[in-house]
């Protein structure tokens, strides 16, 4: 799926229970660690088998280049001795560049790889998942909501309670100049009014 300067160009669609919420949540694991309404420990199926290892990988593109992340969350799985029947793997994920068709890494590690893909991404994961992973039902609420729902809704979605400090600063300094120019204004007429006596 090719991300490009920040501008998602992306449709997923099909019919209810196809697959779209887990091939969403995928990336958003891929890219983030986190899936939207998913603890750490729901992020692997408990009908997975002890065989089988959770991991997902994911090739996209920022500008011109192309990266790919593949990451696995922390796991229980059957040891490869009689000694240890059960393992559990620590977290894991590599962030590669794509260079003349190999891939070259860049970071290695949670704390080094999630850094970087935040960069890259221009998103922190909870920007993500309001934004890209909008709720299929808040979607059909907000097409469906009138003016006030709308802008209640959009509040919620995207936390504009951020720049509600910003607003009431510019509404104060708004009222401050209001006043001062109305001081200036009394000035000028009694300059005016002197001058003329």
């Amino acid at each position: 799926m090719p991300f490009r300067s920040h501008r998602w160009v992306c449709v997923v669609a099909g019919d209810t229970g196809t697959g779209k919420t887990t091939l969403l949540d995928a990336m958003s694991f891929a890219l983030y660690g986190t899936m939207p309404l998913k603890e750490a420990g729901e992020i692997r199926s408990h009908h997975a088998d002890l065989d089988d290892r959770t991991e997902v990988r994911l090739t996209f593109q920022v500008g011109d280049e192309t990266y790919v992340v593949e990451r696995a969350p922390t796991q229980v799985r059957r040891g490869r001795t009689a000694v240890a029947d059960l393992v559990t793997e620590r977290a894991k994920v590599t962030l590669s560049r794509v260079v003349d068709g190999s891939t070259e890494p860049i970071a290695n590690g949670v704390r080094e790889a999630d850094h970087r893909i935040q960069e890259l991404v221009g998103l922190s994961a909870t920007q993500f998942q309001r934004v890209v992973l909008l709720p299929q039902a808040k979607v059909t609420d907000f097409l469906l909501a009138g003016s006030g729902d709308r802008e209640a809704l959009l509040e919620q979605l995207f936390d504009g309670r951020v720049f509600d400090g910003v607003v009431e600063g510019l509404r104060r300094r708004r009222d401050g100049a209001t006043q001062s120019g109305g001081a200036v204004d009394e000035q000028l007429r009694n300059l005016v009014a002197s001058a003329e006596n």
